[in-house]
């Protein structure tokens, strides 16, 4: 996304960026997986846990001068790193510790977003209300909406992710089901 006037010195770029997982049954591949984040970001891990409560993403903003425009380029690139379900259940750990384990990992890597999937059963209704309600993550439920009344929790049915330099920001819906 470009924004770009002739009046102004300065071009405006927004990009946007998603880091997504999905079904992890094995541990060892996070750490590959965290390290990975971390080389495409320039925040580092541990500092990026007050952004996600305030943003629900990563917001790096760069500007570099552009000779062939002669304007300064101001790049402004938002990431979210999502887990599209399958994630509590996924060790003999998890049948011992109701996923709290896993929980705190990806807390840890910065995930963002979780959506439930069908693993998500294999952990105890309390313990996935204790999840839920610890809210380290926004939870992204759009196909069991009956689940926040039964458990007595909330969930999100979208999450809006605002995009962009103050001078062009723009909304993202995430929806996942």
């Amino acid at each position: 996304m470009r924004n770009e006037s002739d009046a102004s010195d300065e071009i405006f770029v927004t990009k946007f960026r998603v880091f997504q997982i999905n079904d992890v049954y094995l541990l060892n591949n996070l750490p590959r997986l965290a390290t990975y984040i971390q080389d495409h970001m320039k925040i580092l891990l541990p500092s990026i846990k007050d952004e996600i409560k305030k943003n629900l993403s990563y917001t790096e903003t760069t500007k570099d001068y552009d000779p062939s425009t002669g304007k300064t380029v101001i790049t402004t690139i938002s990431t979210v790193i999502v887990v599209s379900g399958d994630f509590l259940a996924p060790s003999l750990l998890s049948s011992l510790d109701g996923g709290k384990g896993m929980v705190d990992v990806l807390h840890a890597i910065g995930v963002t977003h979780v959506s439930l999937g069908n693993h998500e059963d294999d952990v105890s209704t309390d313990s996935l209300k204790q999840h839920i309600d610890a809210n380290k993550f926004e939870w992204v439920n759009t196909n069991l909406r009956g689940l926040d009344e039964a458990l007595d929790v909330v969930t999100a049915e979208c999450s809006w992710i605002e995009i962009g330099h103050e001078n062009c920001q723009k909304c993202l819906r995430y929806l996942s089901g």
